[in-house]
């Protein structure tokens, strides 16, 4: 029964504990005061009454609050952290507690007069007005107890909650903002392959028909990591070994790929998809090669990092702008999964790219 009780309450045995402890110094103290110094002044008798009492106020209090705290359409609302009640809440709780206990507490002395056959002994005006003044006391003191250390427990519950509700909305706009940057992504890949399968038409049917079953293997494979947050390194520089191929198939073989990469350095990495991808691209478009002045890109491992490296050798005159959408978006996308965004290191004749890499398993961004 104590505990259904303290459920009801919302308080906790220490709590309990400590209101006894209170209840049984309060007792002691007016007998004492009152010249009682005897056995009788440390007998349980009165520090159980008085916390009986307690409890009643606490009981009082808490229906008037869950009275007073009633959304305006009578039911309570749970979709968003509640609040803690409002000053004016308090306020009417505390009056209509004050005004209930002491309906109770003549009520009961009534009663039990009555039952006795003390009515005019028991309820004099003096001893109405103590015991009334006395009533008001305990309510005062007990209900500002139970309303402090309510508003206490309340405001912790709301500050939780709140932290609570502020991570989840910022980890659902974290996914949800990864997947507008992999709907980006993903386009971004299909749109230059669509433009380079075009371009190897006009130049040679036969390998366009090659470049186009390179192309939709390639392309099926990136479909299968399409709803990955992140894939292994391994399989990512395999992916880009299968793209620099494509592109070295219409580029020529002036472009060069060097990986510095071995085998057992990518265990356990992971990175976001179509980050190889991104980096090998980004060098081809903005740079120039040919017989005597190839471009060679080089591809290593450092301190964590996927390093893409090469040469700046720019077009004097670019085809077509190139405003860094993927490069800003795939940084952007770091940040979100990796916790640190992609680095770029351009100086006056090197190009550098590097990429967070983490130590975890594949996870799916739902």
């Amino acid at each position: 029964m104590l505990r259904r009780w303290c459920q009801f309450l919302q308080i906790d045995r220490t709590f309990l504990v400590l209101v006894f402890l209170l209840c049984y110094l309060l007792v002691i103290y007016n007998r004492v005061s009152s010249g009682m110094l005897s056995w009788y002044t440390f007998t349980p008798e009165g520090p159980v009454a008085e916390f009986v009492a307690a409890l009643i106020i606490f009981s009082l209090v808490r229906m008037s609050l869950q009275r007073f705290s009633l959304a305006p359409d009578g039911v309570t609302h749970q979709l968003q952290p509640v609040a803690p009640p409002s000053v004016a809440t308090y306020a009417m709780a505390a009056a209509s507690t004050v005004v209930l206990y002491l309906l109770f507490y003549n009520g009961l002395g009534l009663a039990i007069a009555a039952l006795f056959g003390n009515i005019d002994r028991n309820f004099s005006q003096l001893q109405v007005l103590q015991g009334n003044l006395q009533a008001f006391i305990n309510v005062i003191l007990f209900g500002g107890l139970y309303l402090a250390y309510t508003h206490s427990r309340s405001l912790n519950q709301y500050r939780t909650a709140l932290r609570e509700a502020q991570q989840q909305h910022e980890q659902q706009l974290a996914q949800a903002h990864i997947r507008q940057l992999k709907a980006q992504l993903n386009p971004h890949f299909v749109f230059n392959s669509l433009n380079t399968l075009d371009e190897l038409m006009v130049l040679d049917v036969e390998r366009a028909s090659g470049f186009l079953h390179d192309f939709a293997d390639i392309y099926r494979q990136a479909l299968q990591h399409t709803g990955d947050a992140l894939v292994p390194l391994a399989q990512e520089i395999e992916f880009g070994r299968k793209y620099f191929a494509l592109m070295q198939a219409r580029l020529g073989p002036h472009y060069q790929l060097e990986w510095h990469v071995d085998d057992e350095q990518v265990e356990g990495l992971c990175l976001p998809p179509f980050s190889l991808q991104i980096l090998l691209e980004n060098a081809l478009v903005h740079n120039q090669a040919n017989v005597d002045n190839p471009l060679v890109i080089h591809v290593y491992l450092q301190n964590n990092e996927l390093i893409v490296d090469n040469m700046i050798q720019a077009h004097r005159t670019p085809k077509q702008q190139h405003n860094g959408t993927a490069l800003a978006n795939l940084s952007q996308q770091c940040l979100h999964m990796c916790g640190c965004p992609v680095q770029v290191v351009a100086g006056p004749e090197r190009f550098c790219v590097r990429v967070p890499l983490v130590s975890q398993s594949p996870t799916e961004v739902s």
